[in-house]
């Protein structure tokens, strides 16, 4: 968490909700990284006691409510916990209800966590899910998922269908593009002369795509 503070850009808004049984925050809406906050803030992480339990609900509510409506503003909210979390459906229904244009990353650290939930909740999130094993990973791999959400290549990712087309895919709803890395998408129910487009946001203008799916590989 300190190594994500001192990332921060002094053009960026922050804030920090911990939670155990209940949930307190650090701020009571986001704030300005500025050197002396970033500082105040590594100082409170610095300070905290980890105890009690992992409802996560309350604090996960807050933190979804606690953005501004920013046209142009990517909203990041990265969940960090060692603890296994309960009531898995009740915290999706959350997500879907009130992410809006929020990217969802979660974090599992040690052998607690629940990587169904995790996983599944950073799929929702059009974020990313990452796994530590062990505290002498911590430092390679909160590295590389800095530089991930620090470079978002392109955002709003939809695919488009044809037109009468009924198919299924997955991942639903699409991530974001990530600098170097690919974009794969299984999809059910269409043929191998159809055409579909994908469409999103490169910065703040438009971009699309078009796939022929003749390039792609059929699983059964």
């Amino acid at each position: 968490l300190e190594m994500a503070l001192r990332r921060l850009k002094s053009t960026d808004r922050f804030n920090l909700v911990f939670f155990n049984n209940g949930f307190w925050s650090y701020a009571s809406n986001p704030v300005l990284a500025t050197p002396l906050e970033v500082q105040r803030a590594v100082k409170a992480v610095r300070n905290l006691k980890a105890d009690g339990g992992t409802e996560m609900y309350q604090a996960l509510n807050f933190s979804l409510d606690n953005f501004s409506e920013t046209r142009g503003v990517l909203k990041q909210l990265i969940f960090l916990t060692d603890g296994g979390v309960q009531n898995e459906n009740t915290l999706f229904t959350l997500i879907s209800k009130k992410l809006k244009n929020t990217r969802l990353f979660t974090i599992g650290i040690g052998s607690a966590p629940n990587s169904y939930f995790m996983s599944r909740a950073a799929e929702l999130g059009r974020g990313a899910h990452v796994y530590i094993g062990q505290t002498s990973e911590v430092s390679a791999r909160m590295q590389e998922l800095f530089l991930k959400i620090e470079n978002p290549a392109i955002t709003d990712l939809v695919l488009k269908l044809p037109i009468n087309t009924k198919a299924e895919y997955y991942p639903n709803p699409l991530p974001d593009l990530y600098f170097g890395e690919p974009l794969a998408i299984a999809i059910k129910g269409l043929k191998a002369e159809d055409i579909a487009s994908i469409v999103g946001k490169k910065g703040k203008q438009d971009w699309e795509i078009d796939i022929s799916l003749k390039q792609s590989a059929e699983h059964i």
